[in-house]
């Protein structure tokens, strides 16, 4: 693993940290405040919405203004969102600004991920972006684990502070390591959009993406509602959430190992990447 790619997945992991333990809690905090699961569905939904509409054109501005300054906007966005949150109660105030942090995530995750790929060797693809989604994966479990304990000690409003507190870290951090870590991309054969659009791999691991997502969507909302009911706390569903994400996160260095030894530089990788295969 090169400086770079160790840079930004030490940075992926403090951001998505911060960025997560407000997921849960969220949909306990606006429950708590009178929303529907409905309305819970719709402030998480924002949030999702602006963040995947958002990557294509935060992704290309990466590509024109450079990688640092997105994913540095991107954790400015994230830790400001934070901080409004334990200001509104209303399903209409907590979808606004929840959907404005989708914002963050679309500015620094395409960033970010491109970074790997512009400082990967071509012949170890696979790898780097398996310590990337492990850095990434990891904080998914790590983070509702915190802004679980956090809101059974302090409360809702406390864990939406602390998430801002972790992502001001993450800032901080990439404010200085981020200068000597932006790489120039690796020599490559480039593909238009239009090439991409077109090919028939790509788009096969764009549909078995968001097919697999849709459990997420699922569960990240509505599962602190149920546990709730049933009489777990914050900190107990953080603990789930926790499994959830190490499992999750324990499959992603054989899966990387598997794709570099099998096909290279590999389709699979290059639909994540939306690149199309060669």
């Amino acid at each position: 693993m090169t400086g770079t790619i160790a840079v930004v997945c030490i940075l992926t992991f403090l951001h998505y940290v911060g960025a997560q333990m407000r997921g849960p809690v969220l949909s306990l905090y606006a429950a708590a405040h009178g929303a529907t699961a409905t309305g819970v569905g719709l402030i998480i939904g924002a949030h999702m919405v602006t963040a995947g509409v958002g990557s294509l054109p935060l992704g290309r501005a990466s590509d024109l203004w450079g990688r640092r300054r997105l994913m540095l906007a991107g954790l400015v966005s994230s830790a400001l969102t934070s901080l409004l949150l334990p200001l509104f109660e209303g399903e209409l105030a907590l979808m606004t600004v929840y959907g404005l942090a989708g914002i963050g995530v679309a500015a620094f995750t395409p960033a970010a991920l491109s970074l790997v790929g512009d400082a990967a060797p071509p012949d170890r693809v696979g790898h780097a972006y398996a310590w990337y989604s492990t850095a990434h994966y990891g904080a998914i479990a790590v983070g509702p684990f915190l802004g679980g304990l956090v809101a059974e000690w302090a409360g809702y409003r406390a864990a939406f502070v602390a998430s801002a507190l972790g992502i001001a870290v993450a800032l901080a951090v990439a404010h200085v390591m981020l200068r000597r870590a932006v790489a120039a991309p690796a020599a490559r054969s480039g593909s238009t959009f239009a090439e991409v659009r077109r090919n028939a791999s790509v788009w096969a691991g764009w549909i078995a993406s968001v097919s697999g997502l849709f459990i997420q969507g699922v569960v990240f909302p509505f599962f602190p509602l149920l546990a709730d009911e049933r009489g777990l706390g914050p900190a107990a569903i953080g603990v789930v959430f926790l499994t959830l994400g190490l499992t999750n996160t324990a499959a992603r260095f054989p899966a990387g190992w598997l794709i570099d030894r099998t096909r290279g530089d590999s389709d699979g990788i290059d639909c994540h990447r939306g690149v199309a295969p060669r």
